[in-house]
């Protein structure tokens, strides 16, 4: 299946949108809470890292590859 520009340049207009929002979660757990519960700023940014590489591994493959089921890609 070849590559398709504008599948391509959704996946990274939406990853810049979460790139985004990412901040805004870091915020909005810091006030009122306590210490033990609010992430750092190291924390959110390796769960970014940790679900972006998620996404290379597995979600690619799912949302552009071979029709599964019927519901998965197509």
């Amino acid at each position: 299946m070849p590559i398709n520009a504008a599948d391509t340049v959704w996946v990274l207009v939406s990853a810049a949108m979460v790139m985004i929002m990412t901040p805004e979660l870091l915020f909005s757990t810091v006030d009122g809470t306590p210490q033990e519960l609010s992430l750092n700023t190291y924390d959110v940014f390796r769960h970014v890292g940790l679900i972006g590489l998620l996404w290379v591994i597995y979600g690619y493959s799912l949302s552009f590859g071979p029709d599964k089921w019927g519901i998965i890609a197509g």
